[in-house]
């Protein structure tokens, strides 16, 4: 029986200060990473990595990149693992498929040869900064929420915006997006779900 093995990568709402510490610390693969991000987007990205604060990693513009360096250098640490010898992001293991979720989609594109690490590392910052400055030109919000059903969260979006227009997105297991055009209602909304015992990002 032939294996087939996928690299899969996540996207934005996976982030956390410390994230990538322990990898830089234990593999060169990684800290070559880490460095040539710092090195193309001009700012030390790998501190706001490890020691955050928190709402600057969680801006989008961090964010993405940030997500995608953890990634990659994750992978290399993985293959340097396997193999210090003919050490490359699809190699010594070879991925049958590689892929993502969101963000994740352009940390598949380095192990699938479509672009090298320069360019996905400028793409995902220019995203997230694009997608910064859309969330902070316009009133509202966007939060993934985790560990809430379905059925709770619609009944609190409805609570919270019973004046103004509120969208529930794509719901997976656990997790689902929501959107909000007031930033007054957003913010009732946040409380809501601490009060439930819910978080979101």
């Amino acid at each position: 029986m032939t294996k087939q093995i996928a690299f899969l990568f996540p996207g934005q709402g996976s982030q956390v200060v410390g994230m990538g510490a322990d990898i830089y610390e234990a593999s060169e693969a990684a800290r070559r990473v880490f460095r040539a991000f710092d090195e193309i987007l001009g700012f030390p990205l790998s501190e706001i990595c490890f020691h955050g604060p928190e709402d600057t990693l969680r801006s989008t513009i961090n964010a993405q990149p940030a997500i995608v360096a953890v990634s990659l250098a994750y992978l290399a640490a993985f293959q340097e693992s396997l193999s210090s010898h003919d050490l490359s992001w699809s190699s010594p293991l070879v991925p049958s498929y590689t892929a993502g979720h969101s963000v994740g989609e352009a940390t598949a594109l380095v192990p699938a040869g479509s672009a090298d690490l320069k360019k996905v590392a400028y793409l995902v910052r220019e995203r997230g900064r694009l997608m910064h400055e859309a969330e902070t030109g316009c009133l509202g919000g966007m939060a993934a929420i985790i560990g809430m059903d379905k059925e709770t969260l619609q009944e609190i979006c409805e609570q919270a915006t019973q004046q103004t227009k509120a969208t529930l997105g794509t719901h997976c297991t656990g997790r689902s997006t929501w959107s909000h055009t007031s930033n007054i209602s957003f913010g009732q909304w946040c409380l809501s779900l601490a009060h439930h015992g819910s978080s979101y990002r």
